[in-house]
């Protein structure tokens, strides 16, 4: 995607050419091999412009060979005024919780959703590299677990909204 503002549309080719750049390390499976060619899909799974904020919402899947491809849901959030990338703080500001208080009401949310697939509660305890990964539109910030963060990769990956307060 292209928004036509610099800083935005240089951070999300950035993010894929370096996904792309690493996906290509991989060993191709020889032309003879009864396994599929590995293969790359990019898709924008959410878009929000703002004044204050654009985020864009990728997912990336890579397959290699395997039971199923991996996919990782990437947040890009930058502050169009300035050109900045966003941080966890930021985004927690925005929602005027602190991090213990997302983890809690995340984990109670996630055993609520997932009941007895929730296996990986380190994966939403409050440590920053858990919520690094969010989402802003309009009204709220929403907080995204990859597959095998918080749960099976059968459960896919799982979110977590916080309405924003300003």
């Amino acid at each position: 995607p292209q928004f036509g503002i610099p800083s935005v549309d240089s951070k999300v080719k950035a993010t894929i050419d370096t996904a792309i750049a690493s996906f290509k390390e991989y060993p191709a499976n020889p032309p003879e091999s009864s396994t599929p060619q590995n293969e790359f899909t990019g898709t924008v799974a959410s878009t929000y412009v703002g004044s204050d904020v654009v985020s864009v919402k990728l997912v990336l899947s890579e397959y290699t060979g395997g039971a199923h491809p991996n996919s990782a849901i990437i947040g890009i959030n930058i502050d169009p005024r300035s050109g900045r990338e966003l941080t966890l703080d930021d985004a927690l500001s925005m929602i005027g919780k602190n991090l213990q208080q997302v983890a809690d009401q995340s984990l109670k949310e996630l055993k609520k959703h997932l009941g007895d697939d929730i296996i990986f509660e380190d994966g939403a305890s409050a440590k920053a590299e858990n919520y690094s990964t969010f989402f802003i539109s309009r009204y709220s910030i929403t907080f995204i677990f990859n597959v095998y963060q918080v749960a099976p990769y059968a459960s896919g990956p799982q979110e977590i909204s916080f309405t924003r307060v300003r």
